[in-house]
């Protein structure tokens, strides 16, 4: 389905700008037979439109991938948090994500933003990053994992 929304969309842009220019060479060479405001109305209408609709659905798409990427990337350290008692540390993120420790700290941070986790510290000090206990608590209400 991406694939067929990108195609439509370079086909869209591409008939767009062929309509603009057409219209344009047209009436430079004085053959356009329609007064000025009707060639504007008519390079809105079969130019511009299809132009700005390709290009809004190209990047829709890519904010679509981006949304999905970032998505999976929090299902996973969820995931291996859930699998942990419900804590992650930053190192078990990195690992767990195949990424570097910034990645995973940026990811981490993210989410305990969003409160999906909550900061805390173990005995000997340990950063950790813990499943909000009332987020968990509703999705075992409901009997349900949380992801």
């Amino acid at each position: 389905m991406e694939k067929f929304k990108k195609i439509s969309s370079v086909i869209l842009i591409i008939f767009g700008l062929l309509m603009i220019a057409g219209m344009i060479l047209n009436r430079d060479n004085g053959t356009s037979k329609n007064s000025l405001a009707a060639d504007l109305v008519m390079v809105v209408i079969v130019g511009l439109v299809p132009l700005l609709t390709g290009i809004f659905m190209i990047r829709s798409a890519n904010q679509n991938k981006k949304r999905t990427t970032i998505n999976q990337t929090e299902v996973a350290v969820l995931r291996q948090a859930q699998a942990q008692e419900g804590r992650i540390t930053i190192a078990e993120a990195a690992l767990s994500l195949q990424t570097s420790i910034a990645e995973a700290k940026e990811v981490l941070d993210k989410m305990q933003s969003n409160s999906i986790f909550e900061i805390a510290l173990t005995e000997d000090g340990t950063l950790i990053y813990q499943i909000n206990q009332s987020l968990d608590r509703v999705k075992l209400e409901k009997g349900t994992d949380l992801v």
